[in-house]
């Protein structure tokens, strides 16, 4: 008799039919006995991945009978498995726990359920999703818990280019932390105003929150001196900026966060590569991926390879660099396609481009350009812009290519993104110099060395005075042609950038064979 039940047991619609034949608060009673067979299987102390599914018995045993022992082991066992989901990058599930989470428990725990939802929303890049749940989740608050929920819709408004209804929120939230002597949430605050104002190019007011939220509170000290050094980063003082990162990775070491210093042996890495030391920026991208790895950031990761990538490729590393983009590009695809991703898709374009394959370097940069409308980011736009600009001046589609470069110049001056405007203002001048407007060409270069020289940029300098000995060369000027390539050349020698000198070799001898 009990083999033919077993026999009959094995076939889904035989258990499914004697399922629903139970009475609801028998059925009931069945969920209850299996959540707790399975916590005492492991003496109380199932691994994490089972937590979802006791959830789900305990869930269905509620739903008869409720009762505060039931909704407090599955309150525990709710947080046990929404913080696992987050943690494997399992966004759709860890959405679904912590949305369960904003009903259960008191404010305090349901105001960080909210926040956590909204968090692992945008990581599926459903901004919207995420910031209606903060919107619903303010109306439910008061107080310090709805303080910390919005100062995360701040963040959205900020993800989204509401640039002045974030600034309006992080100035609501800092006015409120002065006012209550909440000094840890108060340094976020202002890390979080800091941001805003230098995307609003706002630059020293922006300096003045990051310099308060350096002295309000240790825990967040680390954050503000890395964003002191990007605001020098940005106006190419890197001797400055180097020198604030290197005081945020002492913090952030001090204080065992392993993301942090990550992130900033990134930014680190990347004023090393320009300043030439490629050996020494490769072995802080190396330690990046490292820790990446150690504390399971995957997005963080699939950045470190695609910094890493770009300096293979400046390296002449090809092929190396093209597995790493490719690595990156395949996590942030379905991590969150943002504008970090449309960076990626141009640095990888831009190697594809010098592996000698223009077509599908273009899809790569008209497919980022197409992220960044969907995803507004000024930065990234101009960034993009510009690259995609540069690739059609190489395939001789001049008007296209002027009508991207001087967007992306204006992009820059918008922002106060000075090495960023120069650099797309040099590749206007080159457009220029191949539709024979020498005289603009020269202007245009000219211009772009200046303030390439007042920002210490010496590699752009360096591609820039080339530039300008091609225009030089085109109006028969040869003696000074020959003077600026030599100075120009020499700089990108200097910053150990071989792959952009041989680029640059091709154009000039182009130039001079056309000449002679």
């Amino acid at each position: 008799m009990f083999a033919e039940q077993a026999y009959l047991f094995r076939h889904a619609l035989v258990r499914e039919a004697a399922y629903e034949l139970q009475t609801p608060g028998h059925r009931a009673e069945l969920h209850r006995v299996a959540a707790f067979a399975v916590i005492d299987l492991y003496d109380g102390h199932p691994d994490d991945d089972l937590a979802d599914d006791i959830c789900r018995h305990l869930q269905f045993a509620r739903a008869d009978k409720d009762s505060a022992e039931l909704e407090a082991t599955e309150f525990h066992y709710l947080k046990k498995a929404a913080h696992y989901a987050a943690a494997e990058w399992r966004h759709t599930d860890a959405v679904r726990l912590y949305m369960r989470l904003c009903t259960m428990g008191d404010i305090e725990s349901r105001a960080r359920s909210a926040i956590a939802a909204s968090s692992e929303q945008q990581f599926l890049g459903n901004i919207e999703a995420a910031q209606q749940i903060l919107k619903q989740a303010l109306d439910e608050h008061s107080g310090f818990p709805k303080v910390r929920i919005e100062r995360a819709y701040g963040r959205v408004l900020y993800l989204r280019n509401q640039l002045e209804q974030a600034e309006t929120v992080a100035k609501r939230c800092v006015e409120y932390c002065r006012k209550h002597n909440e000094a840890e949430l108060l340094s976020i605050c202002l890390n979080d105003l800091g941001s805003v104002l230098q995307a609003r190019s706002q630059g020293d007011q922006a300096m003045a929150a990051y310099m308060e939220a350096s002295t309000v509170d240790g825990s967040s000290a680390g954050s503000a001196l890395a964003n002191i050094g990007t605001l020098h980063y940005e106006k190419g003082d890197y001797e400055n900026a180097l020198d604030y990162y290197e005081q945020a990775l002492a913090l952030h070491r001090t204080r065992g966060d392993k993301q942090a210093e990550a992130i900033t042996l990134g930014n680190i890495g990347a004023i090393l590569r320009l300043k030439g030391s490629t050996d020494t920026a490769e072995r802080h991208y190396l330690d990046g991926i490292r820790l990446c790895r150690e504390i399971g950031d995957v997005p963080l990761l699939a950045s470190f390879y695609s910094k890493l990538a770009n300096l293979c490729n400046q390296l002449g590393r090809l092929d190396q660099a093209a597995e790493l983009f490719r690595s990156a590009i395949e996590i942030e695809r379905e991590s969150s396609a943002g504008p970090a991703f449309a960076q990626t898709l141009c640095n990888f374009g831009l190697a594809l481009s010098d592996r000698g394959e223009p077509q599908e370097a273009e899809s790569a940069f008209r497919e980022a350009v197409a992220v960044l409308e969907a995803n507004p980011n000024r930065r990234f736009e101009s960034f993009a812009r510009g690259c995609l600009g540069q690739h059609l001046l190489e395939t001789n589609r001049l008007a296209e290519a002027e009508l991207h470069l001087r967007r992306a110049v204006e992009l820059g001056d918008e922002i106060g993104d000075v090495i960023g405007k120069a650099l797309n203002m040099a590749t206007l001048g080159g457009c220029r110099r191949g539709a024979g407007e020498l005289q603009e060409a020269e202007s245009l270069e000219r211009q772009s060395i200046a303030l390439l020289e007042a920002a210490k940029d010496m590699h752009g300098v360096g591609t820039g005075r080339c530039g300008l000995a091609m225009t030089l060369y085109a109006q028969g000027r040869r003696d000074e042609a020959d003077t600026e390539w030599e100075a120009g050349s020499s700089e990108i020698r200097r910053a150990n950038d071989p792959m952009t000198l041989k680029n640059l070799q091709k154009q000039w001898n182009r130039i001079r064979n056309a000449g002679d």
